[in-house]
Order: structure tokens, then C-alpha cells, then sequence
């Protein structure tokens, strides 16, 4: 494996605990705000300090790769003073491939395996592809409609006003007819558009034209709003170039487009619905695009196969800003017989690098796609790969899949929308650059770009169950609507239904609040029989389960279908799981009085995926529990170690309740995100956290809307920038002496964004605090160590 090398972090100070006055804001978050006054910029009274880790336990041929991360929050550039190691990620590349080193480091190593397909504009035609639908006539008149559900983002922020000047800037030829429909917001920043009813406009001369009024005012997320848009366009400025595009959030595949603030129980337009909407007009597009997050999924592609020559979609969520319009509205005006590659590169070189302007730090991505070639070459591909790994899973080698899985770069990933890059998945699960799998994706994005703290994200992702098992079956109902590649779903239920019954024989647990009172954490699955975990796997799969025991897994009865269609057998899922889970109770400390250290062997490392330390504060009448980071140590034995400096990321001297999101390792530049949840202005939210390596100590890039408190699964475009006068309290997880979680915690004074952005910081704490390890297995059960007090 090579020799590890040592670990350094910088902290800045040490903080000693008082604890200030605090309110309770909801168990879910709630958009509810604390009473309490203005800080004017001062730091909060509480003052806490938490180390908290993660590290990937990867296997390989039999072999432990057990390691330590380079990248901490500021890994690359902070400190600690321990005898701790650390593996060099390139050595682990070179040794145990690229999918074993980012799964054991945590980091997402750059374009490892297959080569990086940025910026490089592919103008090659598949020979099996069908012809496009546009034709260019040398007298081309174009229709691009926007469909424009502002929502939040506009009565909040002005983003959709903010597109919409763009457009107006742009020379918009008489024969290039932009044509908006507006809703779905409770308010717009502007004085033309109304908020009480849907309306149709032209941008021309410089103007907003208002065309219609819609005075049905559906939701805009209902398909009979589409279709009479489109309808309308179809009618009034008919075309031979039709460009279609859809603004608001976005979800991917399994929550589709939109949210409508103005009717927040009409749900979103999911990709069945989407479909139906365009086969129902009997237009075909020369690129339907998605300003809005994570629409760039394989399942998008194929779903719009029939209906675009292009698709023009994000992998990652998208900032705030969102599609800048002005330039290339100006070129197809100049030229309404320009390429599609050519548009579409502008648009994908206008995002990028306006994003990287005005929402520095934001992870951004977009992708040109060529529909036609995709589904000339991807059917069958993705077929066979499905297969491939079906195959894996009934031949006893689901810890291979699941390990390619958690290595894979995926989207969102504190949203756990389980969508990953399909480029990645497949290369992490074959290595194998050739895959025919991976050269469709390669030659059907014809156009790729995303950010510098970006790597393996190569323009198109796809669903794979991990997080959420509860939304498999409704998954599988969309793969139905959209024709997807039946292998596929086979795969995924299959997939889905052995990590379930380990789910059921693990007994995890989400929280350390079983540990908080001494217990045990789980069930110590280890100490149960063969014959217990064959009857409890047994009563899972028949449906003989209790309601509460499939409420432990995130299940109900509604959503369990995929255990009954799936091609592995009950007494192979059986066998596997007996023989391949971990025992909770080997999760003991060593050495507690010099050196706490837990010691695993070969096959309990290679039952885990991956291990995160918190410290919970004792307040005084409970525990503050600060979140997830991925700062880890091991010895030279492969031995975990405690974290002794107990160090923790403040802002303006307020340590806060941090969760590590990703690391991305480019070359010798490490980038690591965070998250800080806060209530934001009286509404939730998270501030995002980004360390690289103009800010080896850290920054505050913005924040981005959490929308668990409102009825909908679409992620919010983000980040929304911090600026002088913004209301900030920072929320805490709160757990009673008995382990009872009593609420989100939060302190009664507010912290006034002053003049200058926040500082980010290290500091330590020597108060009391108990620190946890929860070890998360192949099946996604998570297991508690006993706690760790401070000296």
C-alpha cells in the first residue's frame, strides 16, 4: 500500500463553553424562527468543539484498505500534532485503482480511469444514429419557449427577473420568436408579470410583450399548463426550429421538474408526465433543455429521445444564477441556421463560466447531449452492463457493487437522491475504460464542462438505489412509463432487495442515541443465529413483516414491490447475508487508558463502507450533537484511532454543527464542501462551506434553501450569496440525558451579517463532550461505538 503519510490541520484558538440562552425551532427544521435580537455581527454565546471523521473502508481481492484521508476540511493545508498516518491517495491509485481510492479516502480522485471529456466539442456523427430532426433551410425561423415556474426562486430572490433581463439584452432577430410563460410564483421582483394568473410573453425589442393571460392559472407543474403553452407557440409562431426549455427546480429522475409555490400539494412533473406532455403537442425539438438542477440523467435522455435532437441538462445542482441568456440568444439571431453544437457549446461556456463568476465555489456542471446517437447506442449497452452486474449480485459479489456504488461520483448527495455518474458507476464496478456503456455516454455527450472542484462527472447519471429504498418502486413504475431498459430494473430491485434484508438483520441505527445511555448500538447482528436471520429475511420478503420492523429500514407496505420482482432467489439473499454482515459488537475500544484504538480483522474492515466521529457537547441538561466531518486517523496496524485535539470548525469564533459533503482531489489542488444548516432570514437553510486552495482555511460561498419543511422533493437551485443584513442562527441537533431527541436547537441571539463575510476557523474546545464513531456496512446500516469522554 505504500507508506502512509502523516496528517496536518490548522487550528486557530481554543474556546472554553458558555452557554448562551436557546430556543427550540421544530423537529423538522420548520420554517420557524427563534425569537431573539440582533447580534450585530458578534460571535454567539455557545462555544462547543467537535471532531468528527469519516473514512471508506474498501476491499479489494481479499485485502484490507483500511486508510487516512488527505483532506479534511483544509486538508491540504491545516495541522495537527498526532502519530497518525495518512495514505497518499496517488499511492493508493497506483496500487489498488482508482475506484479503491477515492472509496477509501473519501476523496473523488481526478478523472481517474477514463479520460476527462471537458471542453472538447465532439462533432462526430454515430453511423446508427437516426437523422435529427432540425435540418437547416438557410431561411430557418426558430421558436425557443421558456417555461418559466419562478417559484421561490424568483419571490425570494429574482432569479427567473434576473434570466429574464438577460434575455431582454440579447438582439433578438424578427425571425427568432422567444416566447415566456409565467407562474408558479407568489410574488415576481419585478412590475410587468403577475403573480395571480399564468401569462404568456415575447421578449422583443428590448421588452417584455405580454401575449395571453391564462386564466385557468393551473399549477405549473400540471401537464394541461404545458401542453396549452406549447400548444399556443405551435399555433401562433409556428417554426421549423423549435427549442424548448423548462426553468425552476429540479429533482432528477425519480422527482422530475418543478415546484409551483402557488399550489405546493400539485407535486412536480415527473419524467412519465414530462413525456406524455410533448409526445401529446407533436412537436419535435432541436434541444429540449433543463434550466434546472440534476436533469441530466440517463433516464432523461431516453425518456426524450423520440421528441429532441439534443438535450441540453445539468448532472449537479445548479447556482442561482442559473443559464445566462444574453449571448447566445444574440447568436442564433444572428445566425438562425447556426449548429446545435455550436448553440449549445455557447450555452454550456456561458454557464460555466458565469457561475464561476458569480457563484464562486458552486459545484457546476452542464452537458450536451446527442439524443439520436444515444438511443442508437445505449439500449442495449446499458442492457448488458445491467446484466453484468445482476450477475455479480447472485454470484455472492454484492459487496462489489455496493463498493463501485459509494465510490461513484453522485449529485446532490446530501439530498440522497441516489443518482450517480453513470461513467463512474460502471467504470468503478469493471475497470474498464472500453465498456461499452461508458463509449455511448463518451460519444453521445457531444459537450461537456463543469467546475474545477468537479472530477468524474461526465455528463450524464442514472438512478441507483443506495440512500432511499423507498423510492425504488416508484422508480420502477417511471422505468415503465419512459420504456426503460427492463435488464436495468430487474437489477436495481434485485440490488435494492439484498440491501433491505441486510437492513432488516443489521438493525442500525440513524442516531447516537442509543449510545447517549450506555447501550448497545443495533442489534448486534453478529450474535444473531443463521436461523434467525433466514426467519427474519423470510417474513421481509414475504410480506409477513411487521409495519413497525419495515419503518426501522425507511419501508412500508407500499413501497416494498421490488421484493417480489426481482431474479435472485430468497435462499441466495439468505445465504449471502448470513455470511457476510458485521458484528456491532467487535466495535469496542482498546487501550481506552493510553491510546483508544478499535481493532477490527480482514473481514469485518471489508463489512464496512465507511466511518464518520462525532462529539456531542454536554449542555447541561443534554447533548448539542455538531455534525459530520471527514478528518480520520489510523496507526501503523491499521488500527482506528480516537481523535485526542478535538478541533472544530467555527464561524467568527461560533463553533457550528458542520457536515462534510465531498473532497475532490485535481491534480495537486484539494477542495473539500461543507455544510453548515442554519435558519437563514427566518427560513431554513444550509451555508455552504468550501475549502481549497485560494482558501486553504475555508470560506463561505452562500447558501442554498432546505426544503424539508416544504412539500417538495425538488432540490433548490443554489447558492444564494451572503450579504450585509442577513439574519443567521445556526441549528444544532439536541438530545436529552436519555437519549430522547428533543428538537433542532438553536440559540435565541441572532448573528447579523455585518459589512464582511464570516470567518471560517478551527478552534479548540476543552470542555465536556463524549465522542462516537458510527460505522456505516455495505448494506447501509449504521452502528454507534460506545462513547468517548473528554479528559
Amino acid at each position: 500500500m505504500g507508506r502512509p503519510l502523516s496528517h496536518e490541520r490548522e487550528v486557530t484558538g481554543t474556546g472554553r463553553r458558555v452557554l448562551g440562552r436557546g430556543s427550540f425551532t421544530g423537529g423538522s427544521g420548520g420554517n420557524r424562527n427563534s425569537s431573539g435580537r440582533g447580534g450585530g455581527g458578534s460571535p454567539f454565546s455557545i462555544l462547543i468543539v467537535i471532531i468528527i471523521a469519516i473514512i471508506s473502508v474498501v476491499t479489494g481481492k481479499g485485502n484490507i484498505l483500511s486508510s487516512l484521508l488527505g483532506g479534511s476540511s483544509g486538508s491540504s493545508n491545516t495541522s495537527v500534532n498526532t502519530q497518525s498516518q495518512q495514505v497518499n491517495v496517488p499511492n493508493l491509485i497506483s496500487t489498488f485503482g482508482s475506484a479503491a481510492a477515492s472509496s477509501i479516502s473519501g476523496v473523488s480522485t481526478a478523472w481517474s480511469g477514463v479520460e476527462d471529456n471537458r471542453g472538447k466539442l465532439d462533432k462526430t456523427v454515430n453511423e446508427n444514429a437516426r437523422d435529427k430532426f432540425y435540418r437547416p433551410t438557410g431561411g430557418d425561423s426558430v421558436t425557443v419557449m421558456v417555461y418559466m415556474c419562478g417559484t421561490d426562486l424568483e419571490s425570494k430572490h429574482g432569479m427567473a427577473t434576473n434570466d429574464l433581463v438577460e434575455m431582454t439584452k440579447a438582439n433578438i432577430a424578427d425571425n427568432v420568436n422567444l416566447i415566456v410563460c409565467t407562474g408558479g410564483a407568489n410574488s415576481w421582483k419585478n412590475s410587468v408579470i403577475s403573480s395571480s394568473i399564468n401569462q404568456i410573453y415575447q421578449v422583443k425589442g428590448g421588452n417584455l410583450l405580454k401575449l395571453a393571460d391564462d386564466n385557468q392559472n393551473l399549477s405549473m407543474t400540471d401537464t394541461n399548463t404545458l401542453i396549452r403553452f406549447i400548444e399556443y407557440c405551435k399555433q401562433n409562431f409556428s417554426a421549423n426550429r423549435y427549442q424548448l426549455i423548462f426553468w425552476d427546480h429540479g429533482g432528477g429522475s425519480v422527482t422530475g421538474y418543478g415546484y409551483d409555490e402557488k399550489n405546493p400539494r400539485s407535486g412536480s412533473m415527473n419524467l412519465s408526465q414530462i413525456k406524455s406532455a410533448i409526445a401529446a403537442t407533436d412537436i419535435k425539438y432541436d434541444f429540449i433543455g433543463f434550466d434546472a438542477c440534476l436533469m441530466a440523467t440517463t433516464e432523461t435522455a431516453l425518456a426524450l429521445s423520440d421528441y429532441a435532437d439534443y438535450l441540453i441538462a445539468s448532472e449537479e445542482t445548479e447556482p442561482g444564477t442559473g443559464w445566462y441568456y444574453t449571448n447566445w440568444l444574440s447568436d442564433l439571431s444572428n445566425n438562425t441556421a447556426i449548429s446545435t453544437l455550436d448553440l449549445g457549446k455557447k450555452i454550456v461556456d456561458d454557464f460555466i463560466d458565469e457561475s464561476s463568476r458569480s457563484a464562486r465555489g458552486q459545484s457546476t456542471t452542464l452537458s450536451l447531449v446527442d439524443l439520436a446517437e444515444l438511443r442508437a447506442t445505449m439500449p442495449n449497452s446499458l442492457s448488458s452492463f445491467a446484466r453484468d452486474t445482476a450477475s455479480y449480485i447472485e454470484n455472492n459479489e454484492y459487496s462489489r457493487v455496493s463498493y463501485a456504488r459509494t465510490a461513484s461520483r453522485e449529485f446532490a448527495k446530501s439530498s440522497n437522491i441516489d443518482q450517480v455518474d453513470l461513467v463512474s458507476l460502471i467504470y468503478n464496478l469493471e475497470q474498464d475504460k472500453n465498456n461499452p456503456t461508458i463509449q455511448s455516454v463518451l460519444g453521445a455527450v457531444k459537450y461537456n464542462r463543469t467546475s474545477s472542484n468537479m472530477a468524474n462527472s461526465y455528463g450524464l447519471s442514472i438512478y441507483f438505489p443506495y440512500k432511499k429504498l423507498s423510492k425504488v418502486d416508484r422508480m420502477v413504475q417511471t422505468y415503465g412509463d419512459i420504456g426503460m431498459d427492463s435488464e436495468y430494473t430487474r437489477m436495481i430491485q434485485q440490488f435494492a432487495s439484498v440491501q433491505a434484508s441486510g437492513q432488516i438483520v443489521g438493525g442500525g441505527e440513524t442516531t447516537p442515541a442509543n449510545i447517549l445511555t450506555g447501550g448497545t448500538s443495533g442489534n448486534s447482528a453478529g450474535s444473531l443465529s443463521a436461523a434467525d436471520i433466514d426467519s427474519m429475511i423470510a417474513n421481509l420478503i414475504s410480506g409477513s413483516i411487521s409495519a413497525e420492523s419495515l419503518s426501522s429500514i425507511g419501508l412500508d407496505f407500499s413501497n416494498i414491490g421490488f421484493l417480489q420482482n426481482r431474479s435472485i432467489s430468497d435462499d441466495a439473499i439468505k445465504d449471502y447475508v448470513v455470511n457476510n454482515r458485521l458484528d456491532a459488537s467487535k466495535l469496542k475500544w482498546r487501550d481506552i487508558s493510553s491510546e483508544p484504538k478499535i481493532h477490527l480483522s480482514e473481514e469485518e474492515w471489508n463489512m464496512v463502507s465507511s466511518i464518520e466521529e462525532s462529539m456531542l457537547l454536554d449542555q447541561g441538561n443534554g447533548y448539542i450533537d455538531m455534525g459530520l466531518d471527514n478528518f480520520f486517523k489510523f496507526d501503523e496496524n491499521g488500527d482506528m484511532l480516537a481523535d485526542t485535539q478535538r478541533a472544530w470548525i467555527a464561524i467568527d469564533q461560533q463553533p457550528v454543527a458542520y457536515y462534510h459533503l465531498s473532497t475532490t482531489q485535481n491534480g495537486d489542488e484539494v477542495t473539500t464542501i461543507g455544510r453548515v444548516p442554519v435558519i437563514l432570514n427566518g427560513d431554513r437553510a444550509n451555508l455552504i462551506i468550501i475549502f481549497d486552495k485560494e482558501h486553504p482555511k475555508g470560506y463561505i460561498a452562500g447558501a442554498n434553501t432546505d426544503y424539508s419543511a416544504i412539500e417538495t422533493e425538488t432540490i433548490a437551485k443554489n447558492i444564494t450569496e451572503i450579504v450585509p443584513g442577513d439574519r443567521i442562527q445556526f441549528i444544532y441537533t439536541y438530545y436529552g440525558y436519555d437519549g430522547t431527541y428533543l428538537d433542532n436547537y438553536t440559540i435565541d441571539e441572532e448573528y447579523v451579517v455585518g459589512n464582511s463575510i464570516p470567518k471560517v476557523s478551527y478552534l479548540i474546545v476543552q470542555d465536556d463532550n463524549e465522542i462516537t464513531y458510527k460505522f456505516t456496512d455495505i448494506y447501509n446500516n449504521s452502528y454507534w461505538t460506545p462513547t468517548l469522554k473528554s479528559k
